[in-house]
């Protein structure tokens, strides 16, 4: 039988020998993120609009096949063959708890579930389940589903115990699943309150452990994945805790003010040795366990529509910088997670082909339109704030602008779903399989430096 991944120390083991975990991220399949998809606003929105506009079998349709066809077989047989042992599942509270507002996603989470861990059992991968969005929204973002940039997780009991509650299921389903490394509570929570952020974390781990007293339990930081150190010391007296952080080099410090690698920060050099040592910035030296890295990823695309404007494509040195990043993990035992495998190539390993029906309905020039005229207005509204009140610092205008961008979101989506009403349900089926494995091509640099960690 499978062992169970257990905490030793500062290592993950099976029956006492140590493992070592390398993956990706399954974005864009039980979380789907605006820039991922092509579409403006958060994925409750996307499929409220389309239900509405569309109609439920147009509906059902493309989302159907989209869930049907993200993750299948071919996907799992390539990432096992490229060496990956470790598949961290993003999910949107909603596939596991209705509340009205998504006109439906029917309780499937399960199913989609299943699925994941048989195909990973059938390859000899793990997975790790993770809370990417919570009921009242951990954060401002839309990988949160905050629809305005609401927060109000922190602020209402009520949100911590239905996500308490939907832990408490998954684990009762999954406590006897040995394939399954563990559960990630919540991902990217962003507060400065700290009592409910350790409240959180507290009733959840409650709630597992009233049903599952085996898998591991991933604590992620706060601050977007950053910030170890404001968590309770109590929640590490269970010895099955461990603590994960986000290290993107395009747009986190100190990395992203490098403009070559090596390079120099400030006037000061910053190489090799200097990129290794500030790993140590998003840890907190009084856990001596294990650190997964949940996300880091070199981002080489940007698509128009992406929520909060988008990241600044990144000079080629990042990929170096991630490499050496890599093997600075391994040698610390870290496990590690990249995001994304699937998207349409902005930061993903793999992504539908330019011909596929669903990339052919976003470079229409209906599209391409919306999109210019979206990012325009957000350019001249942040320039005019600028300009009209002198005294903000940059950090509001820029504030402002991604704050904006949700209200933007609600009020271009509907033309961008409004132009699929002339596509057939057999037409929509198509565009959604676009994702399917056989009708995307492989990102070979990004493969190179993923493939060259997992040996």
């Amino acid at each position: 039988m499978l062992p169970y991944l257990q905490i030793e120390g500062r290592r993950i083991v099976a029956d006492g020998i140590p493992v070592k975990l390398t993956g990706c991220n399954l974005g864009n399949f039980m979380l789907v993120e605006a820039y991922m998809l092509g579409l403006p606003g958060t994925e409750f929105q996307m499929r409220a609009a389309m239900r509405s506009q569309l109609g439920e079998e147009k509906f059902r349709a493309f989302w159907d096949t989209f869930m049907d066809v993200s993750f299948a077989e071919a996907d799992a047989k390539f990432l096992s063959e490229m060496g990956f042992t470790l598949v961290q599942l993003p999910f949107n509270y909603r596939h596991f708890l209705a509340d009205g507002t998504t006109s439906g996603f029917d309780q499937q989470g399960f199913e989609y579930v299943d699925r994941v861990i048989a195909l990973c059992k059938a390859h000899g991968m793990r997975v790790l389940l993770s809370l990417h969005a919570a009921p009242g929204c951990a954060a401002r973002d839309w990988n949160a589903e905050s629809s305005s940039g609401e927060t109000l997780l922190w602020e209402h009991e009520a949100f911590t115990q239905q996500s308490a509650a939907i832990w408490k299921s998954i684990a009762t389903r999954y406590r006897d699943e040995p394939v399954v490394m563990g559960y990630e509570l919540i991902n990217e929570p962003v507060t400065d309150n700290l009592p409910a952020l350790n409240h959180f974390h507290h009733e959840c781990l409650a709630a597992v452990r009233s049903v599952d007293t085996r898998h591991i339990v991933v604590i992620n930081g706060n601050k977007w994945g950053r910030e170890m150190r404001g968590y309770d010391d109590s929640l590490l007296v269970d010895a099955q805790v461990m603590f994960s952080f986000h290290l993107y080099t395009v747009i986190q410090l100190p990395y992203k003010h490098l403009q070559s690698y090596p390079g120099e920060i400030n006037g000061k050099p910053f190489g090799k040795a200097e990129a290794l040592a500030a790993i140590n910035d998003f840890l907190d030296p009084r856990i001596e366990r294990p650190a997964l890295v949940g996300e880091f990823g070199l981002v080489t695309g940007q698509i128009e529509f992406a929520a909060g404007g988008g990241m600044v494509s990144p000079n080629n040195f990042h990929a170096e910088l991630n490499r050496d990043l890599i093997a600075e993990y391994n040698r610390r035992e870290f496990p590690w997670t990249f995001w994304a495998y699937k998207d349409l190539g902005m930061i993903s390993l793999v992504l539908p082909k330019a011909d596929t029906p669903w990339r052919a309905f976003l470079a229409r020039p209906e599209v391409v339109a919306l999109e210019k005229s979206y990012n325009a207005c957000s350019t001249l509204l942040s320039s005019k704030l600028a300009e009209t009140l002198p005294q903000l610092k940059k950090d509001d205008v820029d504030l402002f602008t991604y704050q904006a961008k949700h209200h933007y979101d609600t009020m271009v989506l509907p033309y961008v779903i409004d132009l699929l009403k002339q596509y057939s349900p057999a037409e929509l089926a198509d565009m959604a399989r676009s994702f399917a494995f056989e009708n995307c091509i492989v990102e070979e640099r990004k493969l190179a430096v993923y493939r060259e960690g997992t040996k």
